[in-house]
């Protein structure tokens, strides 16, 4: 109870400071177009054809990418309609509780799908890198590293729910616990 109260605590925090920064810093639209401009800028596009032996490397980032949207949107959905996601990770403990046992059926495997699309970013990251292989390696090696963390950090912070949660639920709902 006090992991789940302190975790939805900190994501609460941070969703509230990202809101701020994007609205209120002028970190709106505005920002985000001169980042991918600059991005851009450190890796130039050059013309070239593609060869045959790197049609499946991007057939295979094309599908994985496909997938990984696909999954995100399903199990939002799920989650939205269901555990009224992501505005319950802004209530009280108790609140998300009730309404996980109440719907545990249906959330569980969607945040079993949501991190699956966390596993998905580590191979997606890793064929981007070999795509764009010989654009300017440092950049590229860190956004590769910075994708691989990214995936196994979402996978982590997406099976806590499916682990976790129902621990605590039936600790919270047990009458037998204090």
């Amino acid at each position: 109870f006090l992991a789940l109260s302190i975790s939805s605590g900190v994501e609460s925090l941070v969703l509230v400071m990202a809101e701020r920064l994007w609205i209120n810093s002028g970190w709106g639209i505005n920002w985000l177009a001169t980042s991918i401009k600059e991005f851009s800028r450190a890796i130039p596009l050059q013309e070239r054809t593609t060869t045959t032996s790197e049609r499946p490397l991007y057939l295979s980032a094309g599908i994985l990418f496909i997938a990984m949207f696909i999954m995100l949107n399903v199990a939002n959905s799920i989650l939205a309609a269901n555990f009224d996601f992501p505005d319950i990770l802004r209530q009280p403990p108790e609140n998300a509780l009730t309404l996980y046992q109440k719907n545990q059926a249906l959330i569980r495997p969607a945040y079993y799908l949501f991190a699956l699309t966390g596993v998905l970013m580590i191979p997606i990251s890793l064929l981007l890198h070999r795509i764009l292989s010989n654009k300017n390696p440092m950049l590229l090696t860190t956004a590769t590293t910075f994708g691989v963390i990214t995936g196994i950090v979402q996978v982590l912070g997406f099976i806590r729910w499916v682990f976790l949660a129902p621990f605590l639920v039936n600790t919270y709902f047990d009458p037998s616990s204090s």
